[in-house]
């Protein structure tokens, strides 16, 4: 009987072990972003100026994806974001996942959503939407990531969602 006790007693502090070594491995850090959503509305100058906006509402975030390790809190977490260089930055982190986001603009007799994306941002192309002429890409942000090795661009911009 003493003996089996020891060997639960044994797996339970390897677990624990296991559990705090994954832990503190992940090594999360998202200081910039905040867990409740941040209202932000930005300029449209490429928006006649004569249409009245009822909503403005844009929101950017990234979902950090919790492994099983931490038990109190496992599962996915939305930090949200107003700046980009922001967003970019907690992009290095492990767990981080792709960069998502929504922006809705709306006016009488106009509905606009626009979506995040993340990679090399598209020739921006003009569309007519209920008389309005709204351009189909808006670049937000290019950014440069240097490492040791190399450098890289990545493009952040608002496709027009279907």
């Amino acid at each position: 009987m003493k003996l089996s006790l020891f060997g639960v007693v044994l797996a339970l502090l390897a677990f624990a072990a296991l559990v705090l070594f994954l832990h503190y491995q992940e090594g999360d850090n998202y200081a910039l972003g905040s867990r409740t959503p941040a209202p932000d509305s930005p300029d449209t100058p490429w928006l006649p100026a004569d249409l009245k906006l009822t909503k403005n509402e844009r929101a950017a975030w990234l979902v950090d994806h919790n492994g099983w390790h931490h038990l109190w809190k496992a599962g996915d977490r939305r930090w949200h974001y107003t700046d980009i260089a922001h967003l970019n930055e907690d992009l290095k982190n492990r767990s981080a996942g792709e960069p998502g986001g929504e922006w809705i603009l709306e006016a009488p007799g106009l509905r606009l959503r626009y979506r995040l994306l993340a990679g090399t941002c598209p020739e921006t192309t003009v569309v007519e939407i209920g008389g309005v002429p709204v351009p189909r890409t808006i670049l937000w942000g290019r950014l440069r990531t240097r490492s040791d090795r190399s450098e890289s661009v990545r493009d952040y911009w608002w496709e027009l969602a279907p």
